[in-house]
């Protein structure tokens, strides 16, 4: 033995004190738990080479980049042991940081020299990372920018010194941080046990990032999908019009022709004269050259209830269009006029057993309306690596279902997203109200639907007919007023009594008591009697009839109840909109309260109404005081009048207005909301078509006269020179109503001319509501005009009667 070897002068004891000092024998039992501590720092991108400042170091800490964090907020140092392998230390980064997938993503790791500039390091070992990294952090750089707003410049400067930082450029080492992911992870017989938990805990984790990442990259390809499609909408549209411009362009008006005159969703009007032997594609190249125009598109006659859709063929006579009449445009989005093709393609697609479908939300997002089809797309195509290839949009003949060997074209497109998005965007006030208005049939009008009202009790005539059994809100309305004698006014309905009649109701229903509140801002009001007999339903279905039936909107909604009825969050209460005053005005004093005995005081006398909803209870702060007048108030305003709301929901049901109301809030805001636009002189002055007598006759001189006439007439009376006559007034003479409805009206008003003779002489304005016909009078002089003209309307609140 080496004791034995050893020199004769040494001792036992002084041969045996060198072998233990060996650095061998002392290394051989600290080896196995050797671990280092190191500060980590994730940095938000790539492109950082110099340190970032104290303050950008703490914000991207608060933004979940920076330092790894324990529960309490505070800096958690990581604890490597040397003994881990490559991989194990991989595993450990990207568990420190579970909110990044760093491990999809992959990184770089650096360090920071003297002069705080980021070196990346590349080593073969932890070992070697060690070495490399002395005092500094080690810093993980992102393969990707992770959150671009805190990136800085990479030549920016640097006024802060890292603390602890005394490091020196060193050789490097290359170790392959790519290949991490795709490294199994190996056993290793010297790992301690919390090694292990750690690394199994890393597996779960590491399973569910990469669940999350092809949920990402599914959203991402649908997303994609989406803006293929609506471009590839956009651009058959813009092509369509193109086509239809060049062949209109063909075919000149000819002089001898039938005028015909075209309404569109935007308000615009068109004339075009036409041959009614010639073919009815001349009408729809017509209508459809205009820039708003859609692929697929009808018009319809007011007077009937059938559409003619452009895809039609024969010539105008075989559908019975006339000239002088009246042609409504409504465009329609690609959804819409694909609806049975996509609701017959689904079922095709159910019925073959052999193919697994997925039902996307991205055919949700593009519909306009509940009523449009959803789309099936086969499960592999969003599942496969690349974005799966896509055919243009189908024609209207074809149904929705892109087989995957189909591509898109190739040519580039100038259309934006924005562009394609405005197919949705069409959507209109006019177009809904005419989609609801077609359930409607104006040729059966059932003996149920008979409406008998007074006009001094409009209400409760209108909740006898609501109420009965059989009435069918799907059909037309027979409205016959009553006068104070109990007979009928003598105007048969044809479309006149109803307007007058809706116009009515809906301002009864205003005043109705189920509502609260001011009359331009109304609120729903508590009644358990009306709730116990279904009143709130009952109104909320008179609602629904007048706003399809006549385009009679409320008006009078406050912003609160109509976004309930939306289904949309509301703002919180505020105690301007408690309409009981005196339970307004003990809020107000327990709020205003300077002192905490005041604001008890001011409980104590507002306890008996606090009790009755669950709020009374003292404060021993003024802050308690506001929490306790908002839950008041916000009980008031909203929690006792729920089930009314529900009931009234329930009646908006009628004619399917509620999912309109809730898919597009924002277009029936005008309806429901805000005041109606006053009518100008220059609204009514356009609105009537005159028919005059045949150019250079007596009768055509004495009647442009009278034209200028009522003119002038209509400016004095918007200027208030004709009070109380207003311009609704005037309107309400001619045709029922006292606003231009939003459908327009049935039939093209027109003026005619009461002319004299030795056997009749009429100086009063006449009108025929049903066929929205106002004849004026024939006056020499203007005054005289004015005055026969006032007098008559103000004199004829009935039918019938002048």
């Amino acid at each position: 033995m080496e004791l034995i070897q050893g020199s004769s002068n040494e001792n036992l004891l002084a041969a045996t004190r060198r072998l233990f000092r060996r650095s061998t024998f002392r290394y051989s039992w600290k080896t196995k738990n050797l671990c280092w501590n190191v500060g980590l720092f994730l940095l938000p991108g790539p492109t950082f080479t110099k340190l970032p400042t104290v303050a950008e170091r703490k914000k991207m800490t608060q933004t979940g980049f920076g330092s790894p964090v324990d529960d309490s907020g505070k800096e958690k140092v990581a604890k490597i042991q040397m003994n881990w392998s490559l991989a194990d230390f991989k595993q450990f980064i990207c568990q420190s940081f579970p909110d990044v997938s760093l491990n999809l993503i992959g990184y770089e790791l650096a360090k920071a020299d003297r002069g705080k500039n980021l070196k990346k390091v590349q080593v073969a070992s932890v070992k070697e990372l060690k070495q490399a990294l002395g005092r500094s952090r080690l810093y993980i750089l992102p393969l990707v920018e992770l959150y671009q707003e805190l990136a800085p410049p990479l030549c920016s400067s640097q006024n802060e010194s890292e603390p602890g930082t005394n490091s020196e450029a060193t050789p490097s080492v290359v170790i392959d941080l790519t290949d991490f992911t795709n490294q199994e992870l190996s056993g290793n017989t010297e790992d301690t046990a919390d090694s292990t938990v750690v690394l199994q805990e890393w597996r779960s984790l590491r399973q569910e990032q990469d669940k999350e990442f092809e949920q990402s990259l599914m959203a991402d390809r649908e997303k994609e999908m989406r803006r293929q499609y609506l471009e590839a909408q956009e651009n058959r549209r813009l092509q369509a019009i193109e086509d239809r411009w060049r062949r209109i362009a063909s075919h000149e008006e000819p002089i001898d022709g039938v005028p015909i005159k075209f309404k569109f969703p935007n308000g615009t009007e068109k004339i075009r004269k036409f041959i009614l032997s010639e073919t009815i594609q001349i009408l729809f190249d017509f209508v459809g050259q205009d820039d708003l125009s859609s692929e697929v598109f009808y018009v319809q006659d007011a007077t009937s209830s059938a559409h003619l859709e452009n895809n039609l063929t024969g010539i105008l006579n075989d559908y019975n269009i006339e000239g002088h009449s009246t042609l409504y445009v409504v465009w329609i989005s690609p959804l819409d006029a694909h609806e049975s093709e996509g609701k017959q393609n689904d079922a095709s697609i159910q019925g073959n057993s052999g193919e697994v479908h997925f039902t996307s939300s991205f055919s949700n997002q593009l519909a306009s309306s509940p009523h449009e089809p959803t789309t099936s797309l086969p499960l592999n195509d969003f599942l496969s690596p690349s974005p799966p290839n896509w055919s243009p949009a189908p024609s209207p003949s074809h149904s929705y279902h892109w087989p995957p060997e189909h591509s898109l074209p190739t040519q580039p497109s100038s259309v934006t997203t924005d562009n394609c998005e405005s197919i949705s965007d069409q959507v209109d006030l006019q177009m809904i109200l005419k989609k609801l208005h077609s359930r409607v049939d104006l040729s059966c009008c059932p003996t149920s639907n008979q409406i008998n009202v007074c006009r001094d009790n409009i209400l409760q005539g209108s909740l006898q007919a609501f109420k009965r059994r059989r009435f069918n809100p799907e059909a037309r309305l027979d409205v016959i007023f009553v006068d104070s004698d109990g007979v009928g006014e003598g105007e048969v309905d044809e479309g006149g009594p109803t307007r007058e009649f809706l116009r009515l109701l809906m301002r009864e229903i205003q005043r109705s008591k189920i509502f609260e509140g001011p009359e331009d801002n109304r609120l729903l009001a508590l009644d358990t009697h009306a709730l116990e007999n279904g009143l709130y339903m009952t109104i909320a279905k008179m609602i629904a009839v007048c706003v399809v039936h006549g385009g009679v909107g409320p008006h009078f909604f406050s912003d609160r109840l109509f976004m309930q009825l939306c289904g949309q969050c509301t703002l919180p209460v505020s105690l301007e909109e408690i309409a009981d005053s005196s339970f307004r005005e003990k809020l107000s004093k327990i709020k205003e309260a300077d002192s905490v005995e005041n604001a008890n005081s001011a409980i104590s006398d507002a306890g008996d109404s606090l009790n009755m909803m669950g709020a009374l209870r003292y404060i021993s702060s003024l802050e308690e005081s506001d929490s306790l007048v908002q839950s008041a108030a916000e009980y008031f305003v909203n929690g006792r009048t729920n089930l009314a709301l529900r009931q009234f929901e329930e009646g908006f049901k009628t004619l399917g207005l509620i999912d309109e109301l809730k898919n597009h809030p924002d277009i029936f805001e005008d309806l429901f909301i805000n005041a109606v636009r006053p009518l100008e002189a220059k609204d009514l002055s356009t609105l009537f078509e005159v028919d005059f007598s045949p150019l250079g006759s007596n009768k055509r001189q004495l009647e442009n006269k009278t034209v200028c006439f009522w003119r002038d007439w209509l400016i004095d009376v918007e200027e208030g020179d004709c009070n109380p006559l207003t311009l609704p007034m005037v309107l309400e003479f001619a045709s029922g109503a006292s606003s231009v409805p939003p459908l327009g009206f049935p039939h093209q008003p027109k003026i005619e001319f009461l002319h004299t003779t030795d056997q009749d002489t009429r100086v009063f304005p006449e009108a025929n509501t049903c066929a929205i016909v106002l004849r004026l009078p024939i006056h020499s002089i203007y005054e005289s005009f004015r005055t026969y003209m006032t007098e008559g309307i103000l004199q004829s609140p009935t039918f019938g009667t002048m």
